[in-house]
């Protein structure tokens, strides 16, 4: 049982105490029982209510939250396999092979799609936390990074690398790494 169950347990308790310790009040004073049982049946009414209708938001509150998780998580984990399966099929020897370039290609075809989504989310998403967010746009960084170095690879001439800072390994590692980072905030919904 959490921490919030049991302080609604212990508020509902000390609620219902109150109000029978009230209702047996009304009634030793000289009241009219049907005026107090009418009295005490609106006031319960009312209280269960509300409490209800809290209830009601809570349960929604809780699957929006979920569904929007699992979406994101689901996302995250098709890119971490994907990463992982290219960071796996990294040549050693640099050489370009089939398999190396089907991998590459292929893990651009999901950053992209992962890279769209996760604007959406970032902009319409209601239910995730701050870290979250930010779990979520450095990985959408690590995305423009990864596309932009495989845009700037495959537009050049017999897919020459660029000559600059940028590798392979740690563009793909990055996406792998911010990924699973990311999906650690994710873990228990």
């Amino acid at each position: 049982m959490s921490r919030d169950d049991l302080i609604q347990l212990f508020v509902l308790a000390v609620t219902a105490s109150v109000t029978g310790a009230a209702f047996a009040a009304l009634l030793n004073s000289g009241f009219k029982s049907e005026d107090v049982f009418a009295f005490s049946g609106a006031v319960v009414g009312a209280a269960g209510t509300v409490a209800g209708a809290a209830w009601l938001a809570d349960r929604s509150s809780t699957r929006e939250r979920r569904e929007e998780q699992t979406l994101v998580r689901a996302k995250f984990l098709t890119l971490s396999d994907i990463s992982h399966s290219a960071s796996e099929a990294f040549p050693a020897n640099g050489l370009w092979t089939d398999n190396w370039r089907s991998a590459v290609h292929a893990m651009s075809d999901v950053a992209e799609g992962t890279g769209r989504f996760l604007d959406e989310v970032i902009n319409y998403a209601k239910t995730l936390n701050f870290h979250q967010r930010e779990e979520i746009k450095i990985v959408r960084t690590r995305i423009d990074y990864f596309t932009r170095f495989y845009g700037d690879v495959f537009g050049s001439p017999d897919d020459l690398d660029p000559m600059d800072e940028r590798d392979w390994s740690s563009m793909i590692d990055g996406v792998l790494s911010s990924t699973r980072s990311a999906l650690t905030t994710f873990e228990n919904i």
